[in-house]
């Protein structure tokens, strides 16, 4: 049985959600944010989408003296299982945009938001999940289909925000349902 620190989340993420939302992360050959813990000085921010029946896209950002983003993106095969790594971009960030995230993150309150939300679920739609780990302070949060929630909106302009840095055809367009 997998333990605590070899988890990828915390069990306050609930029910089968964090075996699914690992497996992409695996697929995606991506660190373990919830288990590096207090060695890691920098802050790292990784936004993960998982959406019915499209690809699933992460975007990490490390931010030290120097910021870095990596953006991946994986298909799924029919079951909606991850299978292949089709986009793998490393990119260096400024200081403004950099500076931008972590503004962003503090007026939103990031630490502070509960990590799941107490609304019903669908079946289809999309998870997005955020999470940042700040001079060994771990958070994530879990939304389903976040863009219908006005309390969610700085959640998703600053999942926009990243993608638009990722560029090279990240795009949130079709993952969210705009103005629902």
């Amino acid at each position: 049985m997998e333990t605590q620190t070899e988890s990828f989340f915390p069990r306050d993420v609930d029910d089968f959600r964090p075996g699914w939302y690992a497996a992409n992360l695996k697929a995606m050959r991506e660190p373990c944010l919830f288990g590096l813990g207090s060695p890691v000085s920098r802050l790292i921010g990784r936004c993960l989408w998982l959406s019915s029946f499209r690809t699933s896209i992460c975007v990490r950002v490390e931010l030290d003296a120097v910021g870095t983003l990596f953006a991946k993106e994986i298909s799924c095969d029919a079951s909606e299982k991850p299978a292949e790594l089709v986009k793998d971009v490393q990119i260096a960030i400024p200081a403004a945009p950099a500076g931008c995230i972590v503004q962003m993150l503090q007026t939103m309150g990031f630490f502070e938001l509960p990590t799941n939300e107490e609304l019903p679920y669908g079946l289809d739609g999309e998870r997005w999940i955020f999470e940042v780990l700040d001079k060994g302070r771990y958070h994530v949060v879990d939304r389903y289909c976040p863009d219908v929630m006005e309390r969610d909106r700085p959640s998703v302009e600053l999942d926009e925000y990243l993608l638009t840095l990722a560029g090279t055809g990240f795009s949130s367009e079709g993952k969210v349902a705009k103005g629902a």
